[in-house]
């Protein structure tokens, strides 16, 4: 910050210019560097809207003829929410809720609706805790590459009412084909920025995760499967 004194060419400067910021107060006119805002340009909201505007881009580029493919398709089948209550949604919804699921896969945009298959719903996810990872097992997975599960987690909260408990986020996607354990330490870490095992919590707290089954080449979704595991530190 630095102090401004005025000639009888310039009596007054107001706003900013190249990076400084002209301003008066009790002490007089002063000059300071030009705040730099503290949000960044790319976070994980910023590049879901990107990844959305992408996808209703490729929708306004379909031809009329595939879009009445969806809208078909939409009107043929039940959808539901990530609550499981069932929804009515038109073509434009399931096209966008079908590639939106498929992207997560690493999998490209379907122009034209596949032939629907509704997958299982993944079978009984826990999760688990010990000092190296914390970890997901499931009873039983499908056989086939053509699956995927998707796995949504909440930070770690004590208190079971909070409503962080139902701020779920997108963690990872992965192939089940018959496994029955998964790693997820890498991916929660990257979410909340904390190093498994965390310190910084309470000796007991929760974290809610969710999981719905994909079948890949259609992009169809199970209802979601959730659980809520407490650990101890």
């Amino acid at each position: 910050m630095a102090r401004v004194i005025y000639s009888n060419l310039v009596n007054e400067i107001r706003g900013s210019v190249g990076g400084l910021t002209f301003h008066k107060n009790t002490s007089g006119s002063i000059v300071k560097l030009k705040p730099v805002s503290k949000r960044s340009g790319i976070n994980s909201v910023n590049l879901n809207n990107i990844a959305f505007s992408a996808l209703a881009n490729e929708w306004a580029q379909l031809t009329q003829g595939e879009r009445d493919q969806w809208t078909v398709y939409a009107t043929a089948h039940i959808w539901y929410n990530r609550y499981n209550v069932v929804v009515a949604l038109n073509g434009y919804n399931v096209f966008m809720s079908v590639n939106s699921l498929r992207h997560l896969c690493a999998l490209p945009t379907l122009v034209i609706p596949d032939v629907y298959s509704m997958p299982a719903v993944p079978d009984n996810p826990v999760l688990n805790n010990n000092i190296a990872s914390l970890s997901v097992d499931f009873d039983s997975t499908p056989a086939s590459l053509d699956y995927w599960f998707i796995c949504f987690l909440s930070p770690p909260n004590r208190l079971s009412y909070s409503k962080q408990r139902t701020q779920l986020r997108f963690a990872m996607a992965f192939q089940p084909q018959g496994v029955n354990y998964f790693d997820i330490t890498t991916a929660f870490e990257a979410m909340y920025g904390l190093i498994w095992p965390f310190t910084g919590v309470d000796n007991s707290y929760r974290i809610t995760s969710a999981f719905t089954a994909v079948h890949g080449p259609s992009g169809t979704q199970s209802i979601f499967q959730f659980s809520t595991s407490q650990f101890s530190t």
